[in-house]
């Protein structure tokens, strides 16, 4: 019992304790690391932060952009009525439609 206590109350045994148990834990669990850590310059950037997802762009007459994901258009069944892009109104007919990533840069 006295050689137990001893044992926890000097810094040192605690520590020579703790090192044997850990080195027998990685012993008998240790596995090589399944994952790779590179060294990089840790900065984040704002594109980084953004999902490269597929988009519609559509560029009315009047000027106005609009960008919606590519999902928003997806098929339909038989006898559904559609998906509607813009209101309808004459400023709003659309001068041109496509695709793109949104990482894309257009000019």
């Amino acid at each position: 019992k006295e050689e137990l206590q001893t044992r926890l109350t000097v810094d040192d045994a605690v520590r020579e304790d703790m090192k044997e148990e850990l080195i027998g834990l990685r012993d008998k669990f240790g596995i090589d690391r399944r994952t790779q850590i590179l060294s990089e310059d840790g900065e984040v950037s704002e594109m980084d932060l953004v999902r490269n997802s597929r988009s519609v762009i559509v560029v009315t007459r009047g000027g106005y952009i609009k960008r919606m994901p590519l999902k928003t258009f997806e098929s339909q069944g038989r006898g559904t009525r559609g998906k509607k892009g813009t209101d309808g109104s004459s400023e709003n007919d659309v001068a041109h439609c496509f695709t793109c990533k949104d990482h894309d840069t257009l000019l």
